[in-house]
């Protein structure tokens, strides 16, 4: 069993895993490590519980999208919307408007967020203040 350091979003972890997993765990690292950074460039202070959140569901969002994007995960996503029925195979939602220079994905990703922060917050009785979820 190997171990590695790794640091993301400025605090360090000591990891372990299986002999000679150690670069794909520290490319991931580092991948989650620059998400979060520009998370909290975009911002400002978050906390960090939201903010390993808010990184590790846009880093899990553009994998989704380039999944969806190569043939096999077309098809993958395609035949488990067939799988759960017609209600399931509609289109998916117009994406949002980008934010001056930001990728539509993002801003896509962030709104998803936003709406799924404050349906957490309601959920737990927490207020949301704007521009902080």
């Amino acid at each position: 069993m190997a171990e590695v350091s790794v640091e993301v979003a400025g605090r360090a972890y000591r990891l372990a895993c299986r002999d000679g997993d150690e670069p794909g765990l520290l490319a991931a690292a580092a991948r989650l490590d620059a998400t979060a950074t520009q998370l909290t460039r975009n911002l400002g202070g978050v906390a960090e519980n939201r903010l390993l959140l808010m990184a590790a569901l846009l880093v899990t969002g553009q994998l989704i999208e380039e999944e969806e994007r190569s043939p096999a995960g077309a098809a993958v996503a395609h035949l488990d919307a067939a799988r759960q029925g017609p209600e399931h195979s509609a289109a998916p939602p117009a994406p949002a408007t980008p934010h001056a220079g930001e990728p539509l994905a993002l801003s896509a990703l962030a709104d998803q967020l936003e709406r799924l922060a404050a349906r957490l917050e309601a959920a737990a009785g927490v207020e949301s203040t704007p521009g902080t979820a």
